[in-house]
């Protein structure tokens, strides 16, 4: 009679695959010893064997020799995948401990720019961590039949290179002109917002200079705070999804996101106070404006409302 483990697990693999798994005894006992090797590695995550062992079959579905394979997955990371899929924040945290640190070392071994590593980065970790209604967490498809370090590798560099083809048929720019680039207009649209008789007069005289002070603010930004803006406003993602990127929680995000968004106000408003040449009257009057009219919702000037949070 088959025991629980080896029941789920069968019940789990096409009717054609059981047929690999013919005693049912060693098989219980393979599992149990995987499972015993893998909770004493990771003893408290909330993710029970029952739930485990469905993902863990099918790893093995088309294999030619499934039962040798099976003795020869990397269990322990199978089931760290398999976690991080389920959002659990003990397993993400093992997750960015273990094993981001190497995801940006393989990227600087290919000697590129360090600001591209960072964007590589956060890329990378945004597809093999949050999943979607269009696509599942890239994670899942992790096999275990390599080490998870080694697979993460893989992506890293084939991702790597994809952008770095893409960037040799195109202009090279970086982020942070791309980000600049696509929000210049935002901001000129933000300021056409002031229809207020005396500051028609600034905008007459110094419309190509305004038009500067949003990309020289992004660049004078600290990496996280561009970043940060980046995926919310850029990529439209939500605060939930930031935060496993970042593997911090929901309101840290949303702390981060606050004193972003505060920086670059000011940012903007060093910036006019350095390049433009205006009176005091003139200068208050472009100042009010752009406090009133983007400190208060800077994001909500550069996503669309498809893009905005749910």
């Amino acid at each position: 009679m088959q025991s629980s483990y080896s029941r789920i697990f069968l019940a789990s693999l096409p009717e054609a695959e059981r047929t690999h798994f013919s005693d049912a005894s060693a098989l219980e006992l393979s599992l149990k010893k995987h499972w015993h090797e893998t909770k004493k590695k990771w003893p408290d995550w909330e993710v029970s064997i029952e739930e485990f062992l469905p993902h863990w079959a099918s790893r093995l579905v088309g294999l030619e020799a499934p039962l040798q394979a099976l003795e020869k997955l990397h269990v322990p990371e199978l089931y760290l995948a398999f976690a991080c899929s389920l959002e659990k924040t003990d397993a993400i945290a093992v997750f960015h401990k273990l094993y981001v640190a190497k995801i940006g070392a393989a990227l600087r071994r290919m000697r590129i720019d360090e600001a591209l590593v960072d964007d590589l980065l956060q890329m990378l970790l945004f597809r093999v961590l949050v999943g979607s209604e269009e696509r599942k967490a890239k994670i899942l498809s992790y096999g275990g039949r390599g080490s998870l370090a080694g697979w993460l590798r893989v992506i890293a560099v084939r991702e790597a290179r994809t952008v770095l083809k893409k960037q040799a048929r195109e202009l090279p720019v970086s982020n942070v002109e791309v980000f600049a680039a696509k929000s210049t207009g935002a901001f000129s649209a933000v300021l056409e917002l002031a229809d207020d008789p005396e500051f028609a007069y600034i905008k007459q005289h110094f419309r190509s200079e305004l038009k500067t002070i949003f990309p020289l603010a992004l660049q004078a930004l600290e990496l996280r705070d561009r970043n940060l803006l980046r995926l919310d406003i850029l990529d439209g993602l939500n605060h939930q999804q930031i935060a496993k990127i970042y593997n911090v929680h929901r309101t840290t995000v949303l702390r981060w996101l606050d004193q972003a968004e505060q920086n670059l106000s000011e940012e903007i408003h060093r910036q006019i106070k350095d390049k433009l040449d205006l009176g005091d009257t003139d200068l208050e009057s472009l100042l009010r404006v752009v406090r009133s009219h983007l400190s208060i919702s800077i994001g909500c000037a550069f996503l669309d409302d498809e893009q905005s949070e749910s």
